[in-house]
């Protein structure tokens, strides 16, 4: 199918203009109400002004759209620090917040050489534990929670014989995890009351 021509498409500005000049003449017909909203000589030079936009911005526009919904299908949903499970259970920490209050978790389990149904689920043996303790992760899957004002964080000191030692507050021990490769990959034991992370605990391991 051929595109009208611009002879064509002027040809169809006059023939509309023409008709509504003829109805706005006294005596013919009455406009119904959406034509009476603006006065018949304004929509005569608004046909007669009309240009089709050009290629090259309908082309644009296009792409824009097509950016649009592409990042918003393809970009990650981050969601609010969801309510974690209550309980105290082993899991390796990352991105801690202060500010948002929120740290993201990978749970762990620690399994000794004494908790024979739990050595039989994961597929392990007593040679799989020399030291009489085994740390199961078989995958990484990442939560985000949220943590609570009143947290409490204890931490094995390096520097002093791995002594406990408990932190001021979460902010200090976000200092701390962020300073060393050593606490962030330790494990620790979370304690989490009413969905928020009430204490953080970090395990030796030898």
């Amino acid at each position: 199918m051929k595109k009208p021509s611009a002879r064509f498409l002027r040809k169809k500005k006059r023939d509309y203009s023409f008709s509504l000049l003829a109805l706005s003449a006294p005596g013919r017909a009455v406009f119904p109400p959406a034509f009476g909203q603006v006065s018949p000589q304004k929509r005569i030079r608004r046909v007669l002004s009309f240009r089709k936009p050009a290629a090259w911005i309908l082309t644009l526009l296009t792409a824009g759209i097509l950016i649009l919904c592409l990042f918003f299908l393809f970009s990650p949903r981050s969601s609010p620090s969801a309510q974690a499970e209550n309980g105290r259970y082993l899991a390796f920490l990352s991105q801690p917040d202060p500010a948002a209050s929120s740290l993201s978790l990978d749970k762990a389990q620690w399994i000794t050489d004494t908790d024979t149904q739990e050595m039989e689920k994961a597929g392990i043996t007593p040679e799989d534990m020399p030291g009489g303790f085994y740390l199961h992760n078989p995958e990484t899957q990442w939560e985000s929670v949220s943590v609570s004002p009143q947290v409490t964080c204890t931490y094995l000191d390096p520097d002093g014989n791995f002594e406990s030692r408990e932190c001021e507050d979460f902010s200090q021990f976000t200092q701390l995890f962020e300073s060393q490769d050593y606490f962030q990959a330790s494990p620790y034991w979370i304690t989490v009351q009413q969905g928020s992370v009430t204490q953080i605990q970090q395990q030796y391991v030898p």
